[in-house]
């Protein structure tokens, strides 16, 4: 409750005022998201006299890396009392909460940042990009939309949603792999949300997309809004089909809409399945921050490129137990040996710069230009490593 309290005060958000026993029935009893649910994993700093000072929410997760399930820890409600700040209780949460991380087997850690230069300090760096694209419904096709198309209603069974976004996420290092807890914050009723999240089937009862989005109205545009994370809205598919069965329901709202917003991953040509291009726009943007907390076991888990060694330097003030050489050996594609050693370093980086590589942000000569990357050896392991790879960061927390 006081951590709250603080993360309300620091933000400026309004909240209903709750007694300790009624905020914990209501999380305990009908949760509203994970972060709601673990709301009690938190780090908070005190003073002498015993007060808070600040505190920062840790949130488990298992995400997708290199076709295996790893732990990923995602921090939020990071807050310091205004009278209290530049004293060091954020970084103290940090340094705590790391080892904590570790020792629970998350070995990567993401957050949604106020400002990136603040979170760099603690090792935080750019995560992947997403595109918000917005189409005017007029640029999309008559697509022949067979099947049909369910409103959810609250108390529903969710297994046809997690088999789309399943499908959707597969081969994307990063992406939540997801329980039912993760899509409560699309479960509200559409009547008092007046946010709707519609299931496409094909015309053999197939589930092959859904869409969540409310109305937004920008300069007079009426939008379908199923980019905005943060608003509990998304556009899923499990193939073509499925992209042609959505984009075929989103044009027959024609007469109260005038364009359709949504986010994808980078790598996803979304123009090749509409018609005249003018009027559409991308903006990409990065999906918040994110960094190694263990590079042993995430060199361990990275999937490699035939066979080779290499020896890496790593610098990471926050998480001390990565700084230093470490020697990866991997055979087949898979590491046989990854350790902190005593070898000559080929190549050296920030954690930053390492969690952006080994997950696959970069390749070829982008390296070659990292301003924090240098290069002491030349070496083909360099590649065979660090290459790029299909990767999405999109859930919100």
């Amino acid at each position: 409750m006081q951590a709250e309290e603080i993360g309300n005060i620091a933000f400026e958000f309004s909240a209903k005022k709750t007694t300790l026993e009624e905020r914990l029935k209501q999380i305990k009893e009908s949760p509203s998201s994970r972060p709601d649910h673990y709301s009690l994993c938190r780090w908070a700093a005190f003073d002498d006299d015993g007060t808070m000072m600040g505190s920062i929410s840790t949130y488990p997760y298992q995400i997708q890396f290199d076709g295996k399930s790893v732990g990923m820890s995602g921090i939020g409600f990071v807050s310091t009392l205004p009278g209290y700040r530049r004293r060091g209780a954020i970084r103290g949460c940090f340094e705590q909460a790391f080892r904590e991380m570790k020792e629970q087997g998350q070995v990567f850690s993401a957050l949604y940042p106020f400002s990136v230069e603040y979170y760099r300090q603690f090792g935080y760096e750019l995560a992947p990009q997403t595109v918000e694209w917005t189409v005017p419904l007029s640029s999309i096709p008559n697509y022949e939309g067979k099947g049909s198309y369910h409103l959810y209603r609250p108390g529903e069974d969710l297994s046809d949603y997690h088999l789309i976004y399943r499908d959707f996420v597969s081969g994307y290092n990063l992406a939540a792999i997801r329980e039912d807890l993760d899509f409560s914050p699309f479960t509200p009723d559409p009547v008092e949300s007046k946010a709707y999240w519609y299931l496409y089937r094909n015309e053999k009862g197939v589930p092959k997309g859904y869409l969540r989005f409310y109305k937004e109205t920008v300069d007079k545009e009426r939008r379908m809004d199923c980019g905005t994370p943060f608003r509990g809205v998304e556009f899923c598919f499990r193939d073509i089909e499925g992209l042609k069965g959505l984009l075929s329901f989103v044009k027959s709202f024609a007469a109260n809409y005038d364009s359709l917003v949504l986010s994808l991953p980078a790598d996803i040509p979304l123009e090749l399945f509409l018609g005249e291009a003018n009027g559409i726009t991308r903006k990409i943007s990065f999906a918040g921050l994110y960094r190694v907390v263990d590079a042993v076991p995430v060199l361990m888990a990275a999937a490699y490129r035939g066979d080779g060694a290499l020896s890496i330097e790593i610098a990471d003030k926050s998480a001390p137990w990565n700084e230093g050489v470490f020697t990866v050996e991997f055979q087949d594609g898979k590491a046989i040996r990854a350790e902190k050693t005593e070898a000559a370093p080929q190549i050296s980086m920030g954690i930053g710069d390492f969690t952006r590589l080994i997950s696959g942000c970069y390749e070829g000569q982008e390296i070659r230009l990292m301003p924090h990357v240098t290069i002491h050896q030349e070496t083909s392991a360099i590649d065979q490593i660090f290459y790029r790879k299909p990767i999405w960061l999109h859930d919100f927390f």
